[in-house]
């Protein structure tokens, strides 16, 4: 009598990666098991010589079964103008960058910015860079600002030029995890405040105002004083907090922005540091459109 053996199938080498496409991608988990989530946020807009603040990068592990969905929305990069960066980028004016989207994995489906009531279902989020503020086409004292990197914990604050006037009080800051960035009233335009998903969109009375970057909370736009006295668009934050994402498989939950405020808790882990590209790479800002990749690690780690 013969015998017939079985094969036992191994999965090896299962990688998927999510470019940006400017809408909603859907996801169905083909094995079991444990992944890795690796989500990377856009740039702001800007223009030669005046740069939009970068992406972040967040990690961490979820176990996910047969069949179960994802929903991944990757951030668009801020422009020159006024179309803002897809996932919640706030919008810039003629003269200035928009602000770019932020990356998020999630398993209900949506921009981030519709999932306030449902943050359990948010996995991960990257957060985005603010758009650069420009007055050089003005006769103005002072005429550029370039937006500010995307954080982890928090965004970064603003950029302003070098006629700031520090009277005016504190710098418009970046996203957090619990607020959006706060913007700074300047006599002659002040934008709005950065909300959940969103960053906060340009005033636009003299057109010279980048948007704030998308985040898990978006940053805020920049403002207008005096001699065209400028921020720039501060960054949006990103999020590692579910506790369907976790550590392991030799990767440990954590977020990476580019000279930025650091965290050792485990839900808002933060390194700092200078590295970026425009090819999606592990712990690298990112310029560009964001960028998102999903990757086997087994039924058990």
């Amino acid at each position: 009598m013969a015998v017939v053996l079985k094969a036992k199938w191994t999965i090896v080498d299962y990688v998927k990666n999510f470019s940006y496409t400017g809408g909603e991608q859907t996801w169905t988990v083909p094995y079991s098991g444990y992944y890795k989530l690796e989500v990377w946020g856009a740039s702001g807009g800007g223009k030669s010589g005046l740069i939009g603040g970068y992406g972040s990068y967040s990690t961490g592990v979820a176990y996910s079964a047969t069949n179960s969905k994802y929903y991944i929305n990757v951030g668009g990069a801020g422009q020159y103008g006024t179309t803002a960066g897809y996932n919640g980028g706030g919008t810039g004016t003629d003269h200035s960058g928009s602000g770019g989207g932020a990356t998020h994995i999630a398993k209900s489906s949506g921009l981030l910015a519709t999932l306030s009531a449902k943050v359990s279902d948010i996995l991960i989020v990257a957060g985005a860079g603010g758009g650069a503020s420009d007055a050089s086409n003005y006769s103005c004292t002072c005429q550029i600002a370039a937006g500010s990197h995307s954080g982890g914990i928090q965004g970064n604050r603003a950029n302003y030029d070098g006629c700031y006037n520090h009277s005016y009080g504190s710098l418009p800051t970046g996203g957090s995890q619990t607020t959006g960035g706060k913007a700074v009233s300047l006599n002659q335009c002040t934008s709005g405040n950065g909300s959940f998903g969103k960053g906060s969109n340009a005033c636009t009375a003299y057109n010279v105002v980048g948007g704030g970057g998308g985040g898990y909370y978006g940053g805020t736009a920049g403002s207008v004083g005096d001699n065209c006295n400028i921020f720039g668009g501060t960054g949006g934050s990103g999020y590692i907090g579910s506790s369907n994402l976790i550590s392991g498989g030799g990767t440990t939950k954590h977020m990476t922005c580019y000279s930025c405020t650091t965290s050792s808790d485990a839900n808002t882990r933060t390194y700092s540091n200078t590295n970026v590209s425009a090819t999606p790479t592990a712990d690298y800002s990112k310029t560009g459109n964001g960028y998102a990749r999903i990757t086997y690690l087994g039924t058990s780690i």
